[in-house]
């Protein structure tokens, strides 16, 4: 437990509160329940609930994370992996998906991405999804973004082609002799 400073609107002044150990509750968020970790802290002369401002940014961002995992929707965290997966910043990734310029950084920071917002980044996942958004619509960033995105996007597709060059070689008991013919019918001959 740590010790914080917060407003009791009971006893009306500022009271040094200890933040309890988070406990999953079961909240109500646009009409879904949801289970989230929640914290509490309580003023010590009269035992009121008070909310220091860690606490409400706390509660608040693990309310939204279990509620865009109860809809399936993006967290902050696996769009700002989409983020520096491609070395692109919000802004421009926004541009290029046609939507306002501040529309993905809302959705790390607050706002909750709906359906189709996180159908169109999830499909970003896939490096050949991301080449192309990238040539459609290249006049919409900076040269310099373009750039950088892409270079990342090369590197990724250049990666899956090595990766799926990989021959696997599988061990063959003693007794398994390979005959002359055997072999040229494994090579692909006759």
């Amino acid at each position: 437990m740590s010790a914080n400073i917060a407003y009791c609107e009971a006893c009306d002044i500022l009271v040094s509160c200890h933040i309890q150990e988070p406990k999953e509750e079961v909240l109500v968020l646009r009409g879904r329940e949801v289970t989230a970790l929640q914290k509490h802290a309580y003023c010590p002369r009269c035992g009121a609930e008070v909310t220091p401002n860690e606490i409400i940014d706390y509660n608040v961002t693990h309310a939204h994370d279990a509620y865009r995992k109860s809809i399936d929707a993006m967290t902050p965290g696996e769009i700002r992996a989409l983020l520096e997966k491609y070395d692109i910043g919000a802004q421009p990734l926004s541009n290029l998906l046609g939507w306002g310029a501040n529309t993905i950084d809302r959705q790390i920071r607050h706002t909750i991405p709906d359906r189709e917002h996180t159908r169109r980044l999830r499909e970003l996942n896939d490096p050949a999804a991301m080449q192309k958004l990238l040539e459609e619509n290249k006049a919409r960033i900076a040269s310099s973004a373009y750039r950088k995105a892409k270079n990342a996007v090369d590197a990724l597709l250049r990666q899956q082609i090595n990766s799926s060059f990989v021959i696997h070689y599988k061990k063959h008991p003693p007794q398994w002799k390979l005959g002359k013919y055997e072999l040229i019918l494994a090579q692909g001959g006759i």
